[in-house]
């Protein structure tokens, strides 16, 4: 897949990234801010980590004015299922919480061996996220670790019930743009897709549950 990840005013439709009109740059809008012209232009730019599958969504209008939506998953092949999301918002005027025009919001989703869950789980994992995602303003991470245990059941009194562990992560900042400088939009979704590849790499969570 090309790096073609475009966003619009929240009140126009996204166009399909892999359309003539948006390869060709026909997409574009005069009336979109400079800032998030240069912050499109840098996903356009990044480059795309062959573990996974990126995929463009849509950022509700009612975050902010403008917004970058990305799905990031491993692919079919992968031994561990990954997936998430990152959408790197704008806004028209500062926002006090944001301390910015900028925010990111991220989601990820994995699957747990039942023995890797112990009390420590949540904060060893939002350890790794804090470490992971350097680009942003001190003190502006905010988020939550779930871990989730469910168990399956059918009717049929011969299939013993199915228990399995999951986990998620959901993650704001903001990211750290100077007065006056681009914001590097593609780096922001690159953070969060090591995040998930450090998921891949090790079904332990990288440096989780080592020594």
């Amino acid at each position: 897949m090309a790096a073609e990840i475009y966003t619009f005013p929240a009140t126009m439709s996204m166009r399909t990234a892999g359309s003539t009109d948006a390869r060709s740059g026909a997409g574009s809008h005069d009336d979109v801010p400079k800032p998030v012209e240069d912050a499109v232009q840098s996903v356009r730019d990044m480059v795309l980590r062959d573990a996974f599958e990126y995929r463009e969504i849509p950022v509700p209008a009612s975050l902010a004015d403008y917004g970058i939506g990305v799905e990031i998953s491993s692919g079919e092949r992968a031994s561990t299922a990954v997936s998430g999301w990152i959408m790197v918002l704008y806004s028209h005027r500062m926002r006090s919480g944001w301390r910015s025009r900028w925010r990111c919001v991220a989601f990820a989703s994995w699957a747990l061996r039942r023995e890797q869950h112990n009390s420590l789980t949540p904060s060893l994992y939002w350890t790794d996220i804090e470490r992971l995602l350097v680009d942003r303003l001190p003190g502006s991470l905010m988020g939550t670790v779930s871990v989730n245990h469910n168990t399956s059941f059918e009717s049929s009194n011969d299939v013993e019930p199915v228990a399995s562990v999951s986990c998620e992560a959901r993650a704001s900042w903001t990211p750290d743009v100077r007065d006056g400088s681009i914001l590097d939009a593609g780096r922001q979704i690159d953070m969060w897709a090591l995040f998930l590849t450090s998921l891949m790499e090790n079904e332990e969570g990288s440096d989780i549950f080592r020594g």
